[in-house]
């Protein structure tokens, strides 16, 4: 854990190694809580086909301990769903299956994927979609060296601000996006949005 971290773009071949940080670290977020198979078979593989998608890794030599995905897709799960019904539903089915109080979490993300960004869409805006670091790694600053790394490559290309959503459960993560200049723009749903402009 004292090796240096470097932060690199994301490509698929280390979808594996996100997912098991993605469930590990997110476990109260939507797609999480869908599972690895949801995020190797249909999430990731979407992400990158999307072309909207952009990610970023840390590595510790050449293993993944953290992650950050964003995107201009103003929709991306109604956009999953649409490419994806089928799929998309099948998996949803299976976690009612294992877990019937799931059917809550479907109904809420429909209605979040449905509501518009909490900001000025005539800007050319990027959101956010999940950051995580392996708790491991965690107080290293990794996480703010995959935000600056998202910020400077949206900087580059000519996006105004960077819209993020947390979950009113994890303040932690609030108290992190305020830090680093985020500023909060809406509550509603159990979720808290903040924006950073690049000005």
């Amino acid at each position: 854990m004292n090796k240096e971290i470097e932060i690199k773009l994301f490509q698929p071949v280390f979808i594996k190694q996100v997912s098991e940080i993605f469930v590990k670290e997110l476990s109260k977020a939507f797609s999480a809580k869908l599972g690895k198979f949801f995020l190797e078979e249909l999430y990731f593989p979407y992400f990158f086909n999307d072309k909207k998608g952009i990610g970023f890794l840390a590595f510790e030599e050449d293993k993944v301990v953290g992650f950050i995905l964003g995107s201009d897709n103003k929709g991306f799960y109604g956009s999953l769903l649409k490419k994806y019904p089928i799929k998309f539903l099948k998996i949803c089915f299976i976690a009612l299956l294992k877990n019937p109080s799931f059917l809550f979490y479907i109904f809420k993300i429909s209605i979040i994927s449905g509501m518009p960004l909490p900001i000025n869409l005539n800007l050319k805006v990027a959101e956010l979609l999940y950051m995580a670091v392996d708790s491991n790694y965690q107080r290293q600053q990794i996480g703010q060296k995959l935000l600056l790394k998202l910020e400077d490559a949206l900087k580059k290309e000519k996006y105004n601000c960077c819209v993020v959503q947390t979950l009113i459960v994890t303040p932690q993560a609030q108290n992190f996006y305020m830090k680093q200049q985020y500023m909060k723009i809406k509550e509603g749903y159990g979720r808290i949005w903040f924006v950073k402009n690049f000005v």
